[in-house]
């Protein structure tokens, strides 16, 4: 059972501080120690129809926050990633039936791109810690590059026609 004291902090942040905004993108940093509050803060952000751009101290702990977010926000903001999903699937019929693509799951490729997307944007620090750390360091590719790499990816591995032999093998 939820504190009534986090739950009215909570709201007085997000109703009255803040007066967050049906399609806002709230940027929401804390602490662990602060976690009930900030599970609160998320729940009460997407009741109001916004997105929160969560930053907890451990990378990757966002992503339980998207499960809370998904609980509660309304249907429509819901259905967006659904149409992203309906894009996808388009994109593979369309290739596999001009004989571009190969035929692939669609849905498995929907999630291998926003899986990988989502990890790359998630553990953005961490790659600049661990990067700056090797000698000579390695500087941090920026998201144009990555999302570049991800489009060149898909493209040849959903490529029609190859002879059987992997690259690089």
């Amino acid at each position: 059972m939820p504190d009534p004291r986090v739950q009215e902090y909570a709201r007085l942040l997000v109703e009255r501080s803040v007066d967050v905004q049906p399609g806002w993108q709230v940027m929401v940093i804390s602490q662990p120690h602060a976690r009930p509050l900030l599970e609160e803060v998320v729940r009460l952000i997407a009741r109001r129809g916004a997105y929160p751009l969560v930053r907890f101290s451990y990378d990757m702990e966002q992503l339980p926050f998207v499960t809370l977010w998904s609980e509660e926000a309304p249907p429509e903001l819901i259905d967006k990633p659904a149409r992203m999903l309906s894009a996808v699937q388009r994109i593979v019929a369309r290739g596999v039936c001009e004989g571009n693509f190969r035929p692939v799951d669609p849905l498995l490729t929907h999630l291998s791109l926003v899986g990988s997307l989502v990890f790359f944007f998630a553990t953005e620090r961490f790659r600049a810690r661990v990067l700056a750390k090797r000698r000579p360091a390695i500087e941090p590719p920026d998201a144009a590059a990555y999302v570049k790499h991800i489009q060149d990816l898909l493209t040849h591995g959903l490529a029609a026609g190859h002879s059987g032999a992997r690259r690089g093998a």
